[in-house]
């Protein structure tokens, strides 16, 4: 008998805005979407971006799919 077994890399979710953003205090941030630009659906962790605190946004994959976590960081300067 023969069992064949075909193994998927993992993808990368990727966005149009990047993996990290510098920004002064109140300045304007991204709407983080719940689909990559490759593909990839998921949620976000916080789901919103501040633009008066610094912080790392996490992205994480719908079950099922061949795909990592992404983050993205967002650093906050004050005026």
């Amino acid at each position: 008998a023969t069992f064949t077994v075909t193994v998927n890399p993992n993808i990368t979710p990727t966005f149009s805005f990047g993996t990290s953003l510098s920004i002064c205090e109140g300045a304007s941030v991204p709407t983080l979407p719940n689909t990559s630009t490759n593909g990839i659906t998921g949620t976000w962790s916080p789901a919103t971006v501040s633009n008066t605190t610094s912080g790392t946004y996490t992205f994480t994959p719908t079950a099922g799919q061949c795909a990592t976590t992404a983050t993205f960081t967002v650093t906050v300067n004050p005026n």
